[in-house]
């Protein structure tokens, strides 16, 4: 206890991270400690727990552990900034431009986070930046360190190689496809857009396609460096755990596409046919069910909109009989994610006009969306006229 006591530095624990910051750490501590509070207030609140408890827990295990591992990290940020010797060459992860490319189609893109690990681990041993965690750039926050790692070989490739125009291009190109590929992947799942995900595929298939000369750069530093240098020819430890990783992912995928088939949905019925569907399903059966989850049971919602809706439902009826189906089956063509997504994204706009609606804090969102539900019950005929106008 008394060792602990010598260790624990106070000014760490009051001020976190800025803290660090103040003594000149300005890396993976500085930044692990200032995301930390709110990450871990994140998980905890996802609990059982109350807010308040989950908040105090969060800052106080985390500005805990800034007090007593302050003095171990400005050990070595004193020791590196006064070393003498100065920084030598880093050798980055090496192995051939095409186990690169191949690797990465066939790991689903997931490689590219080995190599990521594997070069930021190079950085802080051959820098002796021990600030530096490679787990947590290149696995935990491998996207947000893309960036810093192309700029820290750019600076080491311009040092010795001079010109790195295609290294430059490349990495640039590389960045812009994670980038388009998170706003792609959002609009198909977010917004229901999978008009996009021939184009998701596509850039999946062109971005191993990207590293090959950003590694023929990178091999070609390492010779220059080190002519002895060679690249690894034998499977790594770690290149085993990305193949366990990929077949793991590789099963979920598989399973998931069997019910996953929103696609097919798309494909088999056209715009007005997929509309009457949606409402079919949204006013008769998604309203309801979310309502009850909140309490209240809807007793005129839905046969006030079977009359509202009458002829549509039945010329949805007739479309449907061509092909032996009823409004069920053609819903089950998208498959159970369909109903679940559709539920998620309707529950999050009753959520929010409850709040926008009754003028209470969001805190009180059960009782929101029980009046909520009661007014759209009551009203149903007007609510749902005007919703059918949009």
């Amino acid at each position: 206890m008394k060792k602990i006591f010598e260790i624990f530095n106070p000014r760490a624990f009051l001020f976190n991270s800025f803290y660090f910051f103040h003594k000149g750490i300005r890396s993976d501590v500085f930044f692990f400690f200032f995301i930390a509070t709110p990450l871990l207030f994140y998980f905890l609140s996802k609990t059982d727990l109350p807010t308040a408890v989950s908040a105090t827990a969060a800052i106080l295990a985390v500005r805990l552990a800034a007090g007593l591992t302050a003095g171990h990290f400005l050990q070595n940020y004193t020791r590196q900034q006064n070393s003498p010797q100065p920084p030598k060459p880093v050798l980055y992860f090496s192995v051939s431009a095409l186990r690169v490319v191949v690797f990465t189609f066939l790991s689903f893109n997931l490689y590219p986070v080995y190599l990521a690990y594997k070069n930021w681990q190079a950085v802080r041993n051959d820098s002796d930046e021990k600030s530096i965690f490679p787990f947590f750039r290149g696995i935990i926050l491998a996207p947000v360190y893309a960036f810093p790692l192309f700029w820290q070989m750019h600076k080491s490739f311009a040092a010795v190689l001079k010109k790195t125009f295609l290294f430059d291009l490349f990495a640039v190109l590389y960045l812009s496809s994670l980038i388009a590929g998170t706003i792609i992947h959002y609009l198909i799942f977010a917004k229901m857009n999978f008009w996009l995900f021939g184009l998701f595929m596509l850039l999946q298939l062109i971005k191993p396609l990207l590293l090959l000369p950003v590694q023929y750069t990178i091999n070609r530093y390492n010779q220059t460096v080190d002519p002895e240098n060679k690249p690894h020819k034998n499977i790594l430890p770690g290149e085993v755990i990305v193949i366990l990783i990929t077949l793991a992912i590789g099963g979920m995928i598989y399973s998931f596409t069997r019910r996953f088939t929103i696609i097919e949905f798309y494909r088999n019925f056209d715009r007005p046919t997929r509309n009457m569907i949606i409402n079919s399903y949204i006013f008769q059966d998604g309203y309801e069910e979310i309502c009850a989850r909140y309490g209240y049971q809807m007793k005129l919602y839905g046969p006030t909109f079977r009359r509202i809706y009458k002829n549509e439902l039945e010329r949805l009826e007739r479309i449907l009989k061509t092909n032996n189906m009823t409004t069920e089956d053609a819903l089950n063509v998208a498959g159970p994610y369909f109903k679940r997504s559709l539920n998620r994204r309707l529950e999050r706009e009753l959520i929010a006009l409850s709040t926008e609606i009754m003028g209470t804090k969001s805190s009180e969102t059960r009782q929101n969306m029980y009046n909520l539900c009661s007014f759209m019950d009551m009203s149903a005929d007007l609510v749902i006229k005007s919703q059918l106008k949009k």
